[in-house]
């Protein structure tokens, strides 16, 4: 249905980037918000780098992304590399549980309690010498602990974020070569760590302890990026797509006179 297509491109301050689930999700309010787009119908967006996707809502006000998943592929780390972790993020190579690459960033899942003491102060030009994009760093969530018995006074924003049982795993951003030496939440990121997740907990992917999305018919999973202002949203997985979920509200209108 052309009337419900919309191109779409993302623009940082200082590069355009791949895919920014944020602008997306704001889009996607706007157009259902101003009646552009009727509740009960799907928005479809095209993007120059990274295909064609979906956005749709409901009487809940929710909006479901539809994105393209992106594999993380295992690397071992050169000694260079793992010096480099160590003095710009400030944790120990011994507390590196996986390391890998997706086409745009590294990955690294952490040790709880060595994602709990990454520093506010990083070393931005660091992480900028790893190539690629960024680095994102991740860990589970207490939810995901298993006797929930390591106590970690960790707090963003007054949110203990590394006791809330909600949360099946965590992570940050990092990206300085596009302008972003921290950002609030990547979608871009959940397409890679929804699929890791999702593989990694497969043995209980059942459980009551999950959440289940009834539109989408999917098992959701609950991250938390613990940037300085923080961000929840609930992903899924179903073949090579990754759904997002998240909430969007006006703050703000504004009229421009051209």
């Amino acid at each position: 249905d052309t009337a419900n297509s919309f191109n779409i491109r993302w623009f940082t301050p200082t590069k355009e980037i791949y895919l920014c689930g944020h602008a997306t999700l704001a889009a996607s309010h706007a157009l259902y918000e101003a009646q552009i787009v009727p509740s009960e119908a799907s928005i479809f967006f095209h993007s120059l780098y990274n295909g064609s996707f979906t956005s749709t809502t409901g009487a809940d006000k929710v909006i479901r992304m539809d994105f393209p998943s992106t594999p993380i592929a295992e690397v071992v780390l050169t000694e260079e590399e793992l010096t480099c972790i160590e003095n710009a993020i400030g944790v120990d190579r011994s507390d590196i549980l996986f390391a890998g690459r997706t086409s745009l960033d590294l990955v690294l899942e952490l040790t709880r309690s060595a994602f709990s003491r990454v520093s506010a102060i990083v070393d931005y030009a660091g992480i900028q010498s790893l190539c690629g994009r960024g680095l994102v760093i991740t860990c589970l969530g207490k939810k995901r602990v298993v006797g929930k018995d390591d106590y970690l006074c960790v707090s963003c924003g007054g949110h203990n974020f590394m006791n809330d049982l909600n949360h099946d795993f965590l992570l940050r951003g990092f990206f300085p070569s596009i302008g972003l030496n921290e950002d609030s939440v990547t979608g871009s990121a959940l397409c890679a760590l929804a699929p890791y997740y999702h593989h990694k907990f497969s043995s209980s992917l059942n459980s009551d302890s999950l959440s289940n999305d009834a539109d989408t018919e999917q098992v959701m999973l609950n991250s938390y990026q613990a940037s300085q202002r923080g961000g929840s949203a609930k992903v899924g997985v179903r073949g090579d797509r990754v759904t997002i979920v998240g909430h969007c509200k006006t703050i703000m209108h504004s009229t421009f006179t051209v």
